[in-house]
């Protein structure tokens, strides 16, 4: 009897322990599969690693040399508060997509208002040598990329040159080219000014960033450039020439030394139109794109009060060579989008 009763002790102490070696091991995976989440082909898209920081699976190549220059920058395996211009440093300056967008000819006459005053759209009635109407053609620079289901486009590398559709490239009065926008629906409006024939234009609209705290960018509203009188603001030598988003006074050079193109004709004059922007401003105003939606071309055309001429141009194509990198819109978020010049 009493080696029964010993038996009978050891035999409920073994259970006891399977019991609690079964429930440890219901736990841990829990808690393992709390910690990871899965991606759609049934990988895990990241998990809390055991030193609490964040990792990442599934990657592409592209991807993944632009977590580890991040890393390296940073000391931390993670996108959140990596300066684009470190995320862009791991892009290989040739991978770049050509996209090209037709702005088709625009011969209509200005929608110059009849009603005395400013109409819904902002116009207003004719002024000589007064903004006082404008056409914007959009165009959505993301619809040429391939960008997966649930990532966004980062850009890194814009370079924009015009192709004449006819055998001369004129516009009239001015001509302002605008990249992105205040918001995904925004159209050019609250965009960056890359191009105007006119300096004055940009330097009367600098425009505090949010997002760069210590930038002054500008940016492109139409109730800015409504009403402004080119023929008393500036120079002679100022109106004729034209300002390139990121220039300066100084032509900069491109990481092999030769000089970016600003290339813009005056009113009404047949020439070459073409611009280069500086990896910083393309990194800028790429990062800002991805946070605001709006990936638009605009190209915007005014007039004062010339019938024949005004708010036309006789049509082309931009070519632009665009390298970006593409990101899970909540990892684009954590991107630190200031200190980018």
């Amino acid at each position: 009897m009493l080696q029964y009763r010993r038996y009978l002790v050891l035999l409920v102490a073994g259970l006891v322990a399977s019991l609690m070696v079964s429930g440890c091991s219901g736990t841990s995976d829990s808690n393992s599969a709390s910690n990871s989440q899965e991606s759609p082909d049934g990988g895990d898209a990241s998990t809390n690693t055991s030193d609490g920081s964040l990792g990442y699976a599934n990657l592409t190549p592209e991807q993944q040399a632009a977590l580890d220059a991040c890393e390296q920058a940073t000391g931390e395996r993670t996108f959140e508060n990596c300066p684009p211009q470190i995320l862009c440093s791991s892009l290989d300056p040739t991978a770049t997509v050509p996209v090209q967008l037709t702005f088709d000819p625009l011969q209509d006459e200005c929608p110059w208002s009849t009603t005395g005053g400013q109409a819904a759209d902002g116009n207003g009635p004719k002024l000589n040598e007064f903004i006082r109407a404008r056409v914007e053609q959009v165009q959505d620079i993301s619809q040429h990329l391939e960008v997966p289901e649930g990532e966004i486009a980062v850009f890194c590398r814009i370079n924009i040159s015009i192709v004449k559709l006819n055998d001369q490239f004129k516009y009239d009065d001015d001509l302002i080219l605008v990249f992105g926008g205040s918001s995904a629906d925004s159209g050019a409006d609250g965009g960056v000014m890359l191009m105007t024939k006119n300096k004055m234009i940009s330097e009367i609209t600098p425009t505090a960033v949010a997002e760069f705290e210590s930038t002054s960018w500008p940016l492109y509203s139409w109730d800015d450039v409504y009403d402004l009188n080119l023929a008393n603001g500036a120079p002679n030598n100022e109106l004729a020439s034209p300002m390139c988003f990121g220039h300066g006074d100084t032509t900069p050079l491109d990481d092999q030394g030769n000089p970016l193109a600003c290339q813009l004709p005056d009113t009404d004059v047949n020439g070459e139109n073409a611009i280069d922007l500086t990896n910083a401003t393309a990194e800028a105003i790429g990062i800002r794109a991805a946070l605001n939606g709006n990936y638009n071309l605009s190209v915007v055309i005014t007039g004062d009060n010339d019938s024949s001429s005004d708010c036309k141009h006789q049509g082309f194509i931009a070519n632009l060579d665009v390298g970006y990198i593409s990101l899970p819109q909540a990892e684009v978020e954590k991107i630190k989008p200031d200190d980018v010049f």
